[in-house]
């Protein structure tokens, strides 16, 4: 077959996309690591894992450049190492925009805020790996969503699926926050759930605790199990946001729920029943000694009297008890989760002092791990109070910021989990298909 071009030239065009994004990336990390340590600590070390594996692999890529023979072949070979560069390009600049969020300044203070409440539930939960803190941002949505690392984000390629092993590796996992937050910063208490959510999926191997959490409600819920194991991942969020926030958690969730009796005996495909998902919490509650709000088992079953579903829904709400009492029991790190209730979360120093400081109450404030979810919880008591106001905006956010943990998170060894990373990115560059003909 006649064809025409040089593969010098060629290849020198592959070398020059190349050496632009390597000199883009090598400009943006060089400027994120001389941000100011209180601003770069919140996520250093996920950063420096992201660049030392995209740098790896473009260097990677740059022999693999220099190896192509001035032939025929030369065409289709940069075809593919083009298309393993735009991939590069298009996964840094996915965490690129969301990282830069906190550069604009209509931003940064709520989403600092934010990473304090995220790091501190993380903390408070069981979470020791500091590489792995989940990164908050903005999105145009109406309740937070945790992002599974092993998911391919919103925003790549389809063809991009190739990456879902290199996500599930690096440390860097996401929570998408309602943009609407930036005015009702006490809805930062949510964050107790979608932290429990990445928690499940990354304290053990292989999301292990996924498979234990199955366990354990299968046990609880006898031959109904098949009905109750889709329900695993928010059951087990649920239950990490009572322990980290107390009962608030379940205020929160029933405002966000609440709907007619119909609506909230409707079966849904993650998530039991809201009144079964409300009963359940409670439970928990209940169980490691706080006060359970009215909306446990015996309350439903009275609101139902009579009611078509009320065979169905009590048959989930025998059950609430002894699935509560699983999830309580669910241990990692040698720790079950009913242990993991911080002493001070009802006490003199907990949610109903901060709250109470948010009335105007000279109450002494000092910074710790538990302090700024504390806070987020205590904000959004205070706004079911009716108290909410513009200057509640102002007195939640600075609110967190006198309480968070200001100590460092630590450098571990990132040298291992780079070398993985960097593995899994060579074999997904390495899977991607041939480029189409244009």
């Amino acid at each position: 077959m006649v064809w025409v071009g040089s593969p010098a030239v060629r290849r020198e065009r592959t070398r020059r996309a190349l050496g632009q994004l390597r000199d883009d990336l090598e400009a943006w990390f060089a400027d994120r690591e001389a941000r100011p340590a209180d601003e770069l600590g919140r996520h250093a070390n996920p950063l420096r894992v992201l660049a030392a594996v995209l740098q790896r692999s473009l260097a990677a890529i740059a022999t693999a450049v220099d190896a192509v023979a001035p032939t025929e072949a030369a065409f289709s070979r940069c075809g593919t190492l083009d298309a393993q560069v735009g991939l590069i390009e298009r996964y840094w600049r996915y965490y690129r925009e969301r990282l830069e969020q906190r550069d604009e300044p209509a931003r940064r203070r709520a989403l600092a805020a934010a990473d304090h409440v995220v790091w501190s539930c993380f903390a408070g939960l069981g979470g020791a790996d500091p590489s792995a803190v989940p990164l908050p941002y903005f999105d145009p949505i109406t309740s937070p969503v945790a992002m599974p690392r092993a998911a391919v984000p919103q925003g790549l390629r389809p063809g991009d699926r190739v990456l879902a092993s290199l996500l599930a590796e690096l440390p860097l996992p996401l929570i998408a926050v309602p943009s609407a937050l930036l005015d009702a910063p006490w809805w930062l208490v949510l964050l107790a759930h979608e932290v429990g959510h990445h928690l499940q999926y990354d304290l053990e191997p292989r999301q292990a605790l996924v498979g234990k959490t199955g366990d354990a409600i299968a046990a609880a819920t006898g031959d109904a199990a098949n009905r109750w194991l889709p329900w695993r991942y928010e059951l087990f969020a649920d239950a990490c946001s009572v322990i980290a926030v107390g009962p608030v958690a379940i205020h929160a969730i029933a405002e966000l729920e609440w709907a007619s009796l119909d609506a909230m005996c409707a079966d849904r495909a993650a998530y039991p029943p809201v009144v079964v998902r409300l009963a359940i919490m409670c439970e928990l509650a209940a169980g490691v000694g706080m006060p359970a709000p009215d909306f446990a088992a015996d309350r439903w079953r009275e609101a139902l009297a009579g009611h078509p579903l009320q065979a169905k829904i009590d048959g989930d709400l025998s059950r609430a008890a002894a699935v509560a009492a699983a999830l309580g029991d669910l241990a990692w790190g040698g720790t079950p989760l009913r242990a993991r209730v911080d002493g001070q979360t009802l006490g003199p120093g907990g949610i109903a002092a901060l709250s109470s400081r948010l009335d105007g109450q000279p109450i002494a404030l000092a910074r710790s791990r538990r302090g700024a979810r504390f806070a987020a919880a205590a904000a959004f008591e205070h706004y079911q109070r009716g108290a909410a106001s513009d200057t509640h905006v102002t007195a939640t956010l600075d609110l967190i910021e006198a309480v968070a943990d200001g100590s460092t998170r630590g450098q571990p060894d990132l040298t291992a989990i780079i070398d993985r990373c960097a593995a899994s990115l060579a074999d997904c560059l390495a899977a991607m298909p041939e480029p189409p003909d244009p």
